[in-house]
C-alpha cells in the first residue's frame, strides 16, 4: 500500500497539532500496519494503526504514552524498530518499584540542590532540590548530561519522544530516584496519581510536576514548573531540556487547544531521599 494512501486513510486519527510522517510498514494475516511518527516543536508519539479494507483504525496514539498499548499483541510490536525494547518499555507497573535512573553523581552536587543531603525531606527542600536541577539542565554542564539525542534510550528515536525520561531524569538527579512511568506519560501521571500530592495551579510551587498526558489521538507532555510561572521540559526540535513554556501557553496548548487534563504534582517526600553519594 502506497505510504500517500496510509497517511490519507489515518488522518483522522493523528493529532492535527502535530506533523507526521510514516516510519514503517508490515502487513500479517492481510492487515497492514503501519507506525506513524508525529511531532511538534515539544512534543512527539509515535502511532500504531491498523489498515484493513480501505479503513484504518488506531491501535494507539503512542506506544509510549498510551494504556492502549499494552493490549497490542505482541508480535506486531516485534516487527518493528526496536520492538524488544519497546515491548519492556510498554509493560510498566506503578506497583513495581521505582529503580534508580544508571546515572553518576553529578559534580558539586551539593551546590546544585542548595538543600540538606541525606534523610527524608521536607516538601519544601524536595521542591527546592528538583526546581534547582531543573534550572542546572538548562546550563551549558546541564545541556550535556541532558541531550536527549545522545542519552535517552533509542525507542525516543533520539531524544523525539523523551520527555518523560527527561523528568524522570531531572527528579533522579535531584532525588537519588525518578519518578516513576519510565518513558511514557500515561504511565507516569497513574504513580503521580497513586503516590503523589495533586495540587491547584494557584498552589503548584516551583519544582511541581506539570502533566497532560496522551489521551486518545492527542500527544501530551510532562514538565518541571519554575518561578514565573515558567516551564521546563525536553523540546523535540532541540533534544536538550529547555525553558519550554509558561503555565498559560501550556493551559491553551494542551488543555484549549487538545483538551487535554492539566495537572499539578508535589513529589511525595516520604518515597525520597538524597542520600550521600560520593561526587564524581
Amino acid at each position: 500500500m502506497m505510504t500517500s494512501n496510509i497517511l490519507e486513510l489515518s488522518k483522522d486519527l493523528l493529532d492535527p497539532e502535530l506533523q507526521h510522517e510514516l516510519v514503517e510498514t508490515q502487513t500479517m494475516n492481510g492487515t497492514t500496519y503501519a507506525l506513524i511518527e508525529q511531532w511538534g516543536e515539544i512534543e512527539a508519539g509515535l502511532t500504531l494503526v491498523a489498515v484493513e479494507d480501505g479503513q484504518a483504525r488506531r491501535l494507539t496514539a503512542d506506544l509510549l504514552s498510551d494504556p492502549e498499548a499494552g493490549s497490542i499483541d505482541p508480535a506486531i510490536i516485534q516487527g518493528f524498530f526496536q520492538g524488544e525494547e519497546l515491548l519492556g518499555q510498554i509493560s510498566q507497573d506503578i506497583d513495581l518499584p521505582d529503580l534508580p535512573d544508571p546515572i553518576m553523581p553529578l559534580p558539586g552536587l551539593d551546590q546544585i540542590l542548595a538543600v540538606p543531603r541525606g534523610g527524608h525531606l521536607s516538601q519544601r527542600d524536595l521542591l527546592t532540590a528538583v526546581h534547582n536541577l531543573a534550572i542546572w539542565g538548562t546550563t551549558a554542564d546541564g545541556q550535556v548530561e541532558m541531550n536527549s539525542r545522545l542519552l535517552a534510550p533509542a525507542v525516543t528515536n533520539r531524544g523525539r519522544r523523551a520527555c518523560a525520561w527527561a523528568v524522570n531524569r531531572i527528579v533522579a538527579f535531584a532525588l537519588g530516584r525518578p519518578a516513576g512511568g519510565g518513558l511514557a506519560t500515561a504511565e507516569m501521571v497513574k504513580v503521580l496519581r497513586a503516590r503523589d500530592f495533586p495540587v491547584s495551579r494557584t498552589s503548584a510551587q516551583p519544582g511541581a510536576i506539570i502533566i497532560s498526558p496522551t489521551t486518545g489521538n492527542r500527544i501530551g507532555h510532562v514538565g518541571i514548573l519554575g518561578e514565573g510561572d515558567l516551564i521546563y521540559s525536553n523540546s523535540t526540535d532541540l533534544g536538550n531540556w529547555t525553558q519550554s513554556h509558561t503555565i498559560a501557553k501550556w493551559q491553551n496548548y494542551y488543555g484549549g487547544g487538545k483538551g487535554l487534563t492539566v495537572e499539578f504534582y508535589h513529589l511525595n517526600p516520604a518515597r525520597f531521599a538524597i542520600s550521600p553519594m560520593p561526587v564524581a
